[in-house]
């Protein structure tokens, strides 16, 4: 696959990911919003102020979702064929897993965390990472077929 697809991928599945977590934070009326705990965790260790630490969230938690589509996309092509729903579920319960795990580690090494309910926060991550790796693979879908379109149309082109 190719790297802007595997990356607009990673942007799509973060976007659905964030999406979940944002509207579970509004009905659960509590703070599961991983960007905003990222700037936290980022501000509170840094003594030097600035504006970018303010939103530096943000660009932390689509650069990993965009990791994560590179070791999908990187697994998937290593199958040499479509991941099936089972392949895609298990990745995303690995990935639910360790993204417990490391978010476990931050709020335990951090000298400052920021307050949330963490059990409810780990539930949600987990199925975050489920819709996660299911838009993943949907879209890699889709850009693949795209793909097959546009080659097609450049067949028939030259014709």
């Amino acid at each position: 696959m190719q790297v802007k697809e595997t990356i607009g991928a990673g942007v799509v599945a973060t976007s659905v990911m964030t999406a979940f977590s944002y509207a579970l934070s509004a009905i659960a009326k509590k703070n599961f919003k991983e960007p905003l705990l990222l700037t936290l965790f980022v501000r509170r260790l840094v003594p030097k102020q600035n504006a970018f630490l303010h939103v530096c969230g943000w660009p932390l938690h689509y650069g990993l979702g965009c990791i994560w589509a590179g070791v999908y996309t990187f697994r998937a092509e290593r199958l040499d064929r479509k991941p099936s729903l089972r392949h895609t579920l298990l990745f995303g319960c690995i990935s639910g897993i360790v993204g417990i795990i490391i978010w476990r580690a931050l709020f335990r090494r951090h000298p400052c965390p920021p307050q949330t309910d963490r059990r409810g926060f780990y539930q949600q991550l987990f199925v975050a990472h489920l819709l996660f790796t299911l838009s993943l693979a949907k879209t890699h879908e889709v850009f693949k077929s795209n793909r097959r379109l546009r080659g097609l149309r450049t067949v028939f082109q030259r014709s």
